[in-house]
């Protein structure tokens, strides 16, 4: 496993409400992708992402302006904002020594806040 530090610029994820009307169209059409966690992906500043040995992410973890965790996909029904890009991450270069070390703890400490995504009951 390798691990990224990411910092997303304005230019790549967009926290401006003023979309397309296309965008309004489809988000009534296409279930969403994160029903559990889309406020808490407004209020990310940073990332860190879990790589496998292909570059894809497989977890992520959403940090805020202070530098708190505070979500962590993919879980349950959320495929995350970043693991469900699909993009390969291999060449991406930041700094991810503390993910590295850190990683699994974060991911720990916040899972039972999560917990409960994991098996939702269906309607």
């Amino acid at each position: 496993m390798r691990y990224l530090k990411v910092n997303p610029t304005a230019n790549d994820v967009s926290r401006d409400s003023n979309k397309p009307w296309w965008c309004s169209l489809l988000t009534k059409i296409l279930p969403p992708a994160n029903p559990n966690l889309e406020q808490q992906f407004q209020a990310v500043h940073s990332w860190w992402l879990e790589l496998d040995d292909d570059g894809e992410p497989t977890r992520e973890i959403g940090f805020d302006a202070n530098n708190n965790p505070i979500v962590i996909a993919p879980i349950g029904d959320n495929y995350g904002m970043l693991a469900d890009t699909g993009a390969v991450w291999q060449n991406y270069q930041s700094d991810g020594a503390p993910a590295d070390f850190d990683f699994e703890a974060v991911w720990n400490s916040l899972y039972p806040e999560y917990r409960h995504l994991e098996n939702p009951t269906k309607s």
